[in-house]
């Protein structure tokens, strides 16, 4: 079946992400009796750190921190959090999880690693979507993985999206059925061509990147 690609413009998407945030602690303020943030694993020399943006405290670490036992059901969720890089050379998350038959559920929608955007000498918020498949066993965890150096974590939000019923206004549609990309599409890296309706793509060093043309403004759906 052929696939199109089409823009919406939804006027009614404040509510997308309203669902509630289902990480415990996500600011590190709830302590334990040993001085470690309640419901966190973390790595022997981590630290909470005064230089916080949400309360009194971040955690501060190199190697893991992670939070298990967190209740996962299927579809997208958004996870935001706030990171400071110290010396670490890049950050990795996951949200790690298992089918109903026992086996880890390995996608790259379910990680993200964000080395290459920093450094972040300043707080900065970093928003993740993930996409949590049908077969899931029920609960999952949520992984911080830092290399190479320190990382402060602050403010950590996942929340289950939900479903957007507006239908919107179709404010552009392609089904590529030409021989040339066109005026709306600008090519910023790798060679990309329409073969027999279908969009193609010619791998380029680091990574392909097809711009659209227009300004869209905000509060956009994209399907294809």
């Amino acid at each position: 079946m052929k696939k199109r690609l089409f823009i919406l413009l939804a006027c009614s998407v404040p509510a997308l992400f309203a669902g509630k945030n289902i990480i415990l602690n996500g600011s590190f303020e709830d302590m334990t009796t040993k001085c470690q943030p309640k419901h966190w694993f973390v790595p022997k020399d981590a630290t909470i750190a005064s230089d916080a943006t949400d309360g009194k405290g971040s955690i501060s670490f190199n190697g893991a921190v992670s939070q298990w036992g967190i209740p996962l059901h299927p579809g997208q969720y958004l996870l935001r959090f706030k990171v400071k890089k110290d010396n670490s050379k890049w950050l990795g998350i996951r949200l790690y999880c298992r089918s109903k038959d026992g086996k880890e559920i390995r996608s790259k929608k379910l990680s993200g690693y964000f080395g290459t955007k920093g450094p972040f000498p300043d707080w900065t918020t970093i928003e993740f979507l993930a996409e949590v498949p049908e077969d899931v066993q029920g609960v999952g965890g949520l992984i911080f993985s830092s290399h190479g150096g320190l990382m402060l974590i602050d403010d950590v939000q996942l929340t289950k999206v939900e479903a957007d019923k507006t239908d919107g206004e179709l404010v552009f549609q392609d089904n590529f059925e030409r021989k040339e990309l066109g005026k709306d599409w600008i090519a910023e890296s790798g060679e990309w061509k329409i073969e027999n309706g279908t969009l193609h793509a010619k791998a380029a060093p680091g990574f392909n990147l097809l711009k659209f043309a227009r300004p869209l403004g905000k509060n956009l759906r994209l399907e294809y």
